[in-house]
């Protein structure tokens, strides 16, 4: 009795596409991405800083008036 196998799935069979070959990073191309996620994160630090100092405002004023 011989038992036959189910055919492999679409994901299996496909032909395997290369992926590019990306350009080899130096170290200061690396220190500019850190800078400029570090920007980035300052920049919402700022943001957030500002909405929640005015959210702050917004309820002492709303408990206590002017």
């Amino acid at each position: 009795m011989s038992y036959k196998l189910p055919s492999l799935p679409d994901e299996v069979t496909r032909p395997i596409i290369p992926m590019p070959i990306k350009k080899v990073k130096t170290f200061d191309d690396v220190l500019d991405e850190m800078e400029e996620a570090l920007t980035g994160l300052k920049e919402e630090v700022a943001r957030l800083q500002t909405a929640l100092e005015s959210r702050f405002e917004r309820q002492m004023e709303e408990q206590y008036g002017d």
